[in-house]
């Protein structure tokens, strides 16, 4: 019952300033998400979610799909000083020629960019099983950040622990083979899991030169990957944090993925390629990989989408200098070959 001075009683506590900030910065979020669907008939707004993931800056929607009659996530984030990228249509258009050629098992895909009102708005498919850490913590995805996460996780079977590995790996070869930048920003909650597949997901962090996780701020372009994907497994053996003194415990169970994750953490970490000769990841069969229902892995991007992609990766910190390098980044490696043998994919193809 109000007492007409206009003060706020003892049962109803003033917002703090940081609650009143954070739900500023929702409303404005709502009113960009409302404006870009309102110029989108094929998308209506659903619902906002809670803040699912550890970025606070980040805004999530659940909005619906009116083409295929199907849920998607919409994800806001406001572009800072470091975005290497002008927010314009070109720039829009050039994105989307890159996930388009992104398709590949091992990516979540990115259905729509926009890039408007200082942010960058992304489609998502919808995922009801959330992300690998939300697997290791066994939480609901669409929980708030800080409570799906406060309490130890449990450790995956080994076998899952090398599928996803080797799952990881081949799509951060497939990103490095499409001239794509160091992904300083694999982590657990960066990984999907859909239909028992590991996914790579949050490359649109990268693009507008958000700022990564610690552990991949300062680690040079030619290891941090390598580095990240040790992070990724102990946390898929221990359900916890990386903490390296844990190993000895954690080698009874999974003494082939400790042996990997004590190279990665040596003196001289092993490359993404010399990784895949181990022979953890050398036996995993890649069913996803099979089929003649893939699409073409060895479409190249224009010249103006690597242009765009190497002045991101000069942005990136820890990037080094490659005036002098004898093989720029707009030359990407090589691509492997890949057998086609028994379609497997049916799963995988029927999920956009």
């Amino acid at each position: 019952m109000g007492s007409g001075s206009g003060k706020s009683s003892p049962s109803e506590p003033a917002a703090s300033p940081k609650h009143c900030e954070r739900s500023m910065e929702s409303s404005v979020a709502l009113a960009i998400c409302n404006e870009y669907l309102a110029h989108t008939p094929r998308y209506d707004m659903l619902s906002p979610l809670n803040p699912i993931g550890a970025r606070g800056s980040k805004k999530w929607f659940a909005i619906h799909d009116n083409s295929i009659k199907a849920d998607r996530l919409l994800i806001l984030m406001p572009l800072t000083s470091q975005c290497p990228i002008e927010p314009n249509e070109t720039s829009r258009g050039l994105i989307m020629e890159l996930f388009r050629a992104l398709h590949h098992p091992y990516i979540y895909p990115v259905l729509d960019v926009e890039l408007c009102s200082g942010h960058a708005l992304a489609v998502l498919p919808y995922c009801s099983r959330g992300s690998l850490k939300d697997l290791i913590y066994k939480s609901t995805w669409n929980d708030e950040y800080l409570r799906k996460y406060d309490a130890v996780g449990v450790g995956l079977p080994p076998t899952q622990v090398a599928r996803f590995g080797r799952q990881i790996l081949e799509g951060l070869l497939f990103l490095k083979e499409k001239g794509f930048p160091p992904f300083r920003h694999l982590h657990t909650g960066n990984v999907m899991v859909q239909n028992g597949v590991a996914r790579m997901c949050g490359l649109e962090n990268t693009l507008v030169g958000a700022v990564p996780p610690p552990a991949a701020r300062t680690a040079p372009a030619e290891r941090v990957e390598t580095l990240l994907l040790g992070h990724v497994l102990f946390e898929m053996c221990a359900g916890a944090d990386t903490d390296l003194t844990l190993l000895r415990e954690l080698s009874g169970n999974y003494s082939q993925v400790v042996e990997i994750i004590e190279l990665i953490f040596g003196p001289r970490p092993p490359s993404l390629h010399e990784l895949l000769l181990c022979e953890l990841f050398r036996k995993i069969d890649l069913r996803e990989m099979k089929g003649s229902c893939l699409p073409n892995f060895s479409q190249r991007l224009s010249g103006p989408c690597l242009a765009l992609l190497n002045e991101v990766a000069r942005r990136q910190p820890g990037a080094r200098d490659d005036s002098s390098d004898p093989c720029p980044p707009s030359t990407p490696p090589p691509r492997r070959r890949y057998v086609v043998e028994q379609d497997y994919t049916e799963e995988w193809v029927h999920q956009w």
